[in-house]
């Protein structure tokens, strides 16, 4: 009976232990925008005592739906009790080892931070469960100005990077306008998160109504990438009514009424700066808000890459881009069959996804017309084309040459009508082409002719002349120089 019964408690104190060690690990500084660095990291820390494996947890961001793997890069994938780890988007591992080094437990993970807002989670796997998050803003600061987001004395606030150690105070952190955040674990509203430390001390100072865009700070070309705002009035309350002005910086933009969702496709890949103009008033020329933010678009690197034989049809499809993509509503088109790629597909970075020919239906005959469309229906790539909306190219003139064949064309039909002359520019050559019986073409030269026809000419006119002369001239009868005597 007492075997049974440490039989069933003993993998309850493991259970139980696992979760209690999971519940340390802690958010503890946040890199969202490093002046010109492009570098961002999410720093955590085990404040358990017992050591946590944080390659086993997920790390979610709101600018994606995807549960980010963690893998570990350098030093140790277990976190000792008080040790931090630091997770740093895949793609910008290299400057951050030419930054701060690899000392310490560095951990990868394909994600990236917006510069305006984002909510950070870790969890264990389930999405809807976070151990730890945190909501920022870029109005508490460390927006470009080299400074990363801390948990400091019960608060968050501005302070020097100090990734995989503990955190310092520094002055920027100790003043007074600096933006205090607590992390929504702790049950803080983001409503009080955005009340500054003066504005606490002195509830009469005034305020200024404020505009947010909520985008996510990198795009791909050919998306549609979706658009949000949210102003906020004078004592912090959210404005839900007035115009919402658009410029996307890339020559387009778009007047909304009344904080309405809306999405914009950028056609080409590089940095563009967004700025929103918010009316309280929609017939006011001036605005009362204005806010401006980076995001980036990069090439839309996402293709069939391969597909399967008849016995196994499998449909391949890589993203060969440094961000993950999300594909919930695509689709893959052959014919009058269609395949919808459900909520919450996504490709991760430098990586591809394998679909089996018994989940989407195809077979090798759907090949020649296969097609993957995005959520709006457009088509992005085709296994007859080579991506989406090629650049138009310079096809070679041929148009003269058509003419000059043509031109012979009508020039034999010419000669088939008349077998018998063709001729040539006169003028120049002073030539002719006589076609005899047997259809061989034969030439003389003009002055030839020109010689035999005064030759011509000069004999029949001398004749002519002789015998005019000759008729009008009398015949003289001879003197008779004798006589004929009768005998």
């Amino acid at each position: 009976m007492s075997k049974k019964i440490i039989l069933v408690i003993f993998p309850l104190i493991i259970f139980f232990s696992f979760h209690t060690a999971q519940a340390t690990v802690v958010i503890n500084e946040i890199m969202y925008d490093l002046d010109g660095g492009d570098i961002d990291y999410v720093e955590v820390v085990n404040q358990g005592e017992t050591g946590i494996d944080l390659s086993t947890f997920k790390l979610l961001i709101s600018n994606s739906t995807s549960n980010h793997t963690i893998n570990s890069f350098s030093g140790s994938p277990v976190l000792l009790s008080g040790k931090y780890g630091v997770i740093i988007p895949t793609s910008s591992i290299s400057k951050y080892v030419d930054k701060w080094g690899s000392s310490g437990n560095i951990f990868t993970s394909s994600f990236s931070l917006p510069n305006s807002t984002a909510k950070v989670e870790i969890n264990d796997g389930d999405k809807t469960a976070p151990i730890s998050s945190v909501t920022y803003d870029s109005s508490q600061g460390a927006s470009g100005d080299g400074e990363s987001l801390q948990f400091l004395g019960g608060s968050w606030v501005s302070a020097s990077p100090t990734p995989g150690v503990e955190n310092q105070p520094s002055s920027s952190s100790a003043s007074d306008s600096e933006t205090s955040v607590i992390p929504e674990d702790e049950g803080t509203t983001p409503s009080s998160s955005n009340i500054t430390k003066s504005q606490k001390e002195n509830p009469t100072t005034k305020q200024e109504i404020k505009a947010k865009i909520s985008v996510k700070d990198f795009s791909f070309s050919g998306i549609p990438l979706s658009f949000n705002a949210t102003a906020y009035g004078y004592s912090g309350e959210e404005l839900y009514s007035g115009k919402y002005f658009w410029n996307f910086g890339d020559g387009s933009s778009k007047e909304v009424k009344d904080n309405a969702q809306f999405t914009h496709t950028y056609f080409y890949p590089g940095d563009y700066t967004i700025s929103l103009s918010y009316y309280l008033n929609p017939l006011s020329q001036t605005p009362d808000a204005v806010s401006k933010i980076k995001i980036k678009v990069d090439p839309m690197e996402l293709s069939i890459s391969n597909v399967g034989d008849a016995g196994d049809f499998f449909i391949e499809i890589s993203n060969k881009s440094t961000h993950d993509m999300d594909l919930s509503g695509w689709s893959l088109v052959s014919g009058s069959k269609t395949f919808s790629l459900p909520r919450d597909t996504s490709v991760l970075a430098k990586n591809k996804i394998i679909l089996s020919p018994q989940i989407t239906g195809f077979s090798l005959g759907d090949k020649n017309n296969l097609k993957l469309l995005s959520s709006i229906g457009e088509v992005i790539f085709g296994l007859d084309s080579v991506a989406i909306k090629p650049p138009p190219v310079s096809l070679p003139k041929t148009k003269q040459k058509q003419v000059s064949i043509s031109t012979d064309l009508d020039s034999k039909k010419n000669t088939e009508k008349n077998p018998y002359t063709e001729s040539t520019n006169l003028g120049a050559d002073l030539t002719s082409t006589v076609v005899n019986a047997d259809g061989v073409r034969e030439s003389s030269s003009g002055s030839f002719i020109y010689l035999l026809f005064l030759f011509v000419f000069l004999g029949v006119g001398g004749g002519a002349v002789y015998f005019i002369h000759h008729k009008k001239t009398p015949v003289q009868e001879t003197t008779k120089d004798f006589e004929i005597l009768d005998e």
